[in-house]
């Protein structure tokens, strides 16, 4: 089980290189999923808490989750 997650503003790793990436895993049939986040602050947003962002992760690695 892979959760993707790109950020609107990551020119390092880009959104698109993160869709490609989880339809590749799909393909293998791997249960993966995509979101882009919407951040101003670039491949750091990893590192901050932009709006939406931990949920998404809290979800994932929730006992109840998958």
């Amino acid at each position: 089980r892979f959760q993707v997650t790109s950020f609107s503003s990551d020119w390092r790793f880009d959104t698109a290189q993160s869709v490609r990436l989880t339809e590749q895993l799909q393909k293998c049939g791997v249960d993966a999923d995509h979101a882009e986040i919407h951040s101003p602050n670039g491949h750091d947003s990893f590192l901050l808490d932009p709006p939406g962002y931990l949920d998404r992760v809290n979800a994932f690695l929730s006992p109840d989750a998958g």
